[in-house]
């Protein structure tokens, strides 16, 4: 059976509906259907929601409660099984009861089995009185027990529902940013962000510095005229990046803020959702990774540094928006107080050449130059020499994207993107047998399609064009789910692609692979 996000996304290219359109319908934003398709939000959490899907893509009654079935709620089409049992009819048997019995008296008799015979059988019936008092008791405590469990059931949904009324939601249209509780415990480190040991033992405050983050990035909201932005704290910590995500596709959040405490000092780390406008990104776009769950370290008691983390939020906040030139700018204000931790430095650059990365048209020289300080200060990070190698590759330079790419393997052996972005770079460098064993790799772990387009170039550079063929029409197939906008911008030229390989022609040359480079 398929999932929710796979029939939407089914239902949504045979209607033609887009994104926008339907997050119109539903009074949600166009991230939150986005995340539906992409699974990144399992399903809706209200049915209503569902059903509103099935009417707007005109949905049959049967696609209706398989949508239903996928998102966990019950069908419409209810056809209850109606069984009937008919019980055999019991035969009255006769009893010869003996003589020596002349008044009837109350007893209770024990199921006895009927021995059919030619002569009449007698049975000796015995009066036994029934124990009543143990039968009263019996009810008692049964009256007790089921008391006693509707009771805590009640006490138990009583608080669940509470709980779950206080958790933080964003409205229709609204970005929230959620500051968790920071406690004394350090967070999970990641390839990025290894674990730092904080020297001391004592825990400071942490509800101080949590209303004084709130105050800080609500001021900076409100400077910036952001009307759809809400700024909440949560009363919980949080302890580890898995727990961070889970919350903050829970709570459809655009941040969430999260960390620890210990010395005066505040490790923050901000958990941050997929930019929505980054859908229709093309291929080496789409391979720039996103820094997430990167640690800030800052003085709980210095205004200027508790700015800086705001201003950091902030940024995030234009990036959702595809305001590049304003993120840079906030991003800009944030290093103007350099911090004094320098892995925390060191965070703030890499979120620098990403802004600068993602921007349309992309600012690759600028970029290269604050991943090239990123690494100065943290040299084993692994999103700095990978997006510093992707640039790289945009620039035609196989001597750096090839140093930088070997790094990443070096620290996270086998890892995903870099196996994706070495089959794309040896491709377009026209070195298809060193492509196709990182295109193998990936293709056999990536479960949406697009990786197939860069094998697919492999192959048609090999003159293998059956196998070419194969994979070029099911990323045409993949497209064919995805934003209108990147339909556009791919559907035509692939299709091209896909009826020169079906003639045995190889449409990749090296023109097509110029433009690959710089889409």
């Amino acid at each position: 059976m398929k999932t929710f996000g796979e029939l939407l996304t089914d239902y949504m290219a045979r209607t033609g509906t887009s994104d926008s359109e339907l997050a119109r319908t539903l009074g949600v934003r166009r991230q939150t259907i986005f995340r539906w398709k992409e699974g990144l939000v399992e399903r809706p959490r209200r049915r209503e929601d569902v059903l509103l899907c099935a009417t707007k893509l005109r949905l049959s009654p049967e696609e209706r409660d398989e949508l239903l079935l996928a998102a966990g709620f019950a069908p419409l089409s209810a056809n209850p099984e109606t069984a009937s049992r008919s019980a055999e009819p019991v035969q009255p048997t006769s009893i010869a009861v003996a003589d020596s019995i002349a008044e009837p008296q109350t007893m209770v008799v024990p199921q006895t089995q009927v021995v059919e015979s030619s002569q009449s059988t007698t049975i000796d019936i015995v009066p036994v009185r029934a124990p009543r008092r143990t039968q009263s008791a019996n009810i008692t405590w049964l009256a007790i027990v089921v008391v006693a469990v509707l009771l805590i059931g009640g006490l138990v949904a009583m608080f669940a529902f509470r709980a779950d009324a206080d958790f933080p939601t964003a409205a229709p249209g609204e970005q929230l940013i959620v500051i968790a509780q920071f406690g004394s415990t350090q967070p999970n480190p990641t390839p990025d962000a290894p674990s730092r040991k904080v020297s001391g033992d004592n825990v400071a405050p942490s509800d101080d510095f949590v209303s004084r983050l709130q105050a800080a990035v609500e001021r900076e909201v409100r400077a910036e005229r952001f009307d759809n932005v809400r700024v909440v704290t949560w009363r919980a910590q949080i302890h580890d990046a898995n727990s961070a995500e889970s919350f903050c596709q829970r709570a459809n959040a655009s941040i969430v803020i999260w960390g620890d405490a210990s010395d005066n000092k505040i490790t923050a780390t901000l958990t941050i959702a997929p930019i929505v406008a980054r859908a229709d990104d093309m291929p080496l776009d789409a391979l720039i990774v996103a820094p997430s769950n990167t640690p800030l370290t800052i003085s709980a008691a210095s205004p200027d540094e508790i700015q800086t983390l705001a201003l950091l939020t902030l940024s995030q906040l234009y990036l959702a928006q595809g305001d590049y030139g304003i993120a840079r700018a906030s991003l800009t204000q944030a290093l103007s107080h350099p911090l004094e931790d320098q892995e925390s430095l060191a965070m703030l650059n890499l979120h620098m050449g990403y802004a600068l990365q993602i921007a349309k048209p992309p600012e690759l020289g600028d970029a290269i130059q604050f991943y090239s300080q990123t690494l100065a200060l943290a040299p084993e990070n692994a999103t700095a020499h990978f997006n510093r190698g992707v640039a790289y590759v945009r620039l035609n330079d196989a001597a750096k994207w090839q140093a930088d790419f070997a790094r990443v393997l070096a620290v996270k052996p086998d890892d995903f993107n870099a196996r994706l972005a070495l089959c794309w770079a040896n491709a377009l460098d026209q070195k298809p047998d060193v492509a196709l064993p990182h295109c193998d790799a990936v293709v056999s772990r990536d479960s949406s399609a697009r990786s197939r387009e860069a094998r697919a170039i492999v192959y048609a550079e090999m003159g293998k064009f059956a196998e070419a063929t194969a994979d070029s029409q099911a990323f045409i197939d993949w497209l064919g789910h995805q934003p209108a906008s990147l339909r556009t911008r791919y559907g035509t030229s692939r299709a091209d692609w896909l009826q020169s390989l079906q003639a045995g022609r190889n449409p990749i040359d090296a023109t097509v692979l110029g433009k690959l480079r710089q889409e």
